[in-house]
């Protein structure tokens, strides 16, 4: 799968996210040191972003690769009219085509043709990874996906579920094969908890490192540098003293996304640690303060001129 990927890469203007790097939040991003290390050893930029959010009413919303698409973000309530699946932690993928805002399908992401992507995706997370991402060709949108990766779904491979169907589309898609201008690839991950923020315990650690095992070890882009980043974004190196890890799953997500050829140039990360926000929900901090439900925030793929973003996003 990487040489496929890494065949269509091509040299790409800044992210648009970058409009947001006025913000200075140098000193709040931080990588486990490992990871850090590994982004300094391949020399590729990685576009890490804060929000400037404070009030629990606000929503947010982002460029997401140069086709048009935005990535939104609301509390509680998603926007209307959007396209949502039932998650429930599994690597299960839903292939839409017909739009229905009741029509909720058990899965934990949704991907849509181009021709199909009429409204916003959207998934609830709070503390898991949510990921927007999008298959561009000439400033055509031609694969949206949103999908949910928290331990579970990361280490079953949701995302390589999403790295096959994007393989499929390019083999069966004969404009990629005659044509000279080749897709590329944008994903946006959402606020999530961060590894200082998350012990885990053996069950987790099993489960990564037979995703290591399954997914990581064997892709022709794993090198020993990778090996190391894993280590420290899985928060390894904890767990004989006090018999609990700390994965960072944005960090391992970046890490597995270049392995298998995207460069992290296009990858925007939010850099939040939802454990210790005062705006974004988290399950861990409801649990430590007794509350029976944390509330949840929402993810939104929007396709360009989406009329939902326009009737409701409060600040852009």
């Amino acid at each position: 799968m990487r040489v496929l990927l890494r065949q269509v890469q091509t040299e790409l203007k800044p992210s648009a996210v970058a409009q947001h790097s006025e913000l200075d939040h140098a000193q709040k991003i931080s990588w486990p040191e490992g990871f850090s290390d590994f982004l300094a050893c391949i020399g590729e930029p990685i576009e890490t972003v804060h929000l400037p959010l404070s009030n629990p009413g606000e929503s947010y919303d982002v460029p997401h690769g140069q086709a048009g698409a935005k990535v939104v973000w609301t509390v509680g309530e998603p926007l209307p009219e959007c396209w949502k699946v039932a998650a429930y932690h599994s690597d299960a993928l839903a292939e839409m085509r017909n739009f229905s805002p009741e029509h909720l399908e058990k899965a934990d992401g949704i991907v849509v043709q181009g021709e199909s992507f009429s409204a916003p995706l959207a998934i609830n997370t709070a503390d898991c990874l949510a990921v927007a991402a999008t298959m561009e060709w000439e400033e055509t949108i031609e694969l949206a996906s949103c999908f949910h990766a928290g331990w579970r779904g990361y280490t079953s491979g949701i995302q390589q579920n999403f790295l096959s169907l994007l393989q499929r589309e390019m083999r069966q898609n004969p404009v990629f094969e005659t044509n000279k201008n080749k897709p590329h690839f944008w994903f946006t991950i959402s606020p999530a908890i961060q590894g200082k923020s998350y012990p885990c315990g053996d069950d987790v650690l099993q489960a990564l490192r037979a995703h290591h095992n399954r997914f990581l070890r064997t892709a022709d882009g794993w090198t020993e540098v990778h090996e190391r980043a894993f280590a420290s974004a899985a928060g390894l190196a904890e767990f004989d003293r006090t018999g609990k890890i700390f994965p960072d799953l944005q960090a391992l997500l970046c890490l597995e996304l270049h392995a298998y050829g995207f460069p992290l140039s296009q990858v925007s990360v939010f850099r939040e640690d939802t454990r210790h926000s005062s705006w974004w929900p988290s399950h861990r901090r409801s649990v430590a303060g007794e509350f029976n439900r944390a509330r949840r925030f929402v993810t939104h793929l929007c396709p360009p001129a989406c009329r939902q973003v326009q009737n409701r996003v409060s600040k852009s």
